[in-house]
């Protein structure tokens, strides 16, 4: 009888194998940052704000410094875009917004953000259309359509939140301004930063399935300060916002366009902070 030796490899199973052999460095630094920016978004909202604040800091600084030295080029795609997270925490905390309507806090913080979006884009190399700021001529019907699936999502939404509303009174009036500011920061800058941009990035690192999951766990995670330090509230909304951005990134990455998730984005928080709230009491 012929005895072969069996190797390590060999006697492990299927799944195990399979495992060790995705979980190579370069992912693991990235999964690493992702747990320190939940880590960061956790203390901000419920442990001590200016705490949670200076660690952003530090990642960002962490980011910037490890995106200098780091050889995996898809690494350091990810790294880059990744300070995109930080930075607009850190300048929100930062700026003297509280004289300010709470509505016009959103094209303050958000402006530097797309800026610093399209440098990220400018510095890698990443074309608009490459991260779905495109549409083609046979999808405007049905990204339309998506786009109302926002209302649906808005009022789920405020079923678990209940948030106060942002204008004192519902009138075409007191609507138009902040339905446009928040169709553009909420809609077309966050949809622009993580289903484009950092999905992108994200999935030559992590792969499509991967990167699908890992920018929808930071996008759910990033919405906890929506309920301003209520667990209970956030418990529930942050799995249905990580199902949402799931849906979400799916789309995006079967029509190669952001419209359509940026319309129903923008809806969902129109009908949330503007019209539900006086709708439903």
């Amino acid at each position: 009888m012929h005895f072969t030796e069996i190797s390590e490899t060999e006697e492990q199973s299927p799944p195990v194998a399979r495992c060790q052999s995705w979980l190579n460095r370069g992912r693991l630094v990235g999964l690493l940052y992702l747990a320190i920016i939940i880590a960061a978004e956790l203390i901000t909202n419920f442990v001590d704000a200016e705490g949670g604040i200076t660690l952003y800091t530090f990642i960002l600084v962490g980011l910037i410094l490890h995106f200098s030295v780091a050889k995996d080029n898809s690494l350091r795609r990810l790294l880059l875009a990744l300070c995109l997270v930080p930075l607009v925490r850190v300048v929100g905390f930062s700026l003297p917004l509280g004289e300010l309507h709470q509505i016009y806090w959103y094209p303050i913080i958000y402006t530097p953000l797309l800026v610093a979006t399209f440098v990220v884009m400018h510095h890698l190399n990443i074309r608009p259309a490459e991260i779905g700021l495109t549409i083609k001529r046979q999808q405007i019907r049905s990204q339309l359509l998506l786009a109302t699936s926002g209302v649906a999502i808005g009022i789920v939404e405020y079923v678990i939140l209940k948030p106060h509303p942002l204008i004192s009174e519902l009138n075409p009036t007191s609507v138009i301004l902040p339905a446009l500011i928040l169709i553009i920061s909420t809609g077309f800058v966050e949809e622009l930063v993580f289903r484009g941009l950092l999905q992108k990035v994200s999935s030559g690192l992590l792969a499509n399935l991967g990167g699908i999951v890992y920018v929808s766990v930071l996008f759910a995670i990033l919405h906890v300060g929506y309920v301003q330090g209520v667990l209970d509230r956030t418990v529930w909304d942050v799995p249905f916002v990580f199902v949402i951005a799931l849906f979400f990134s799916w789309i995006v990455k079967r029509t190669g366009s952001l419209v359509g998730v940026t319309l129903s984005h923008g809806l969902t928080n129109i009908g949330l902070f503007l019209v539900i709230p006086f709708l439903l009491n």
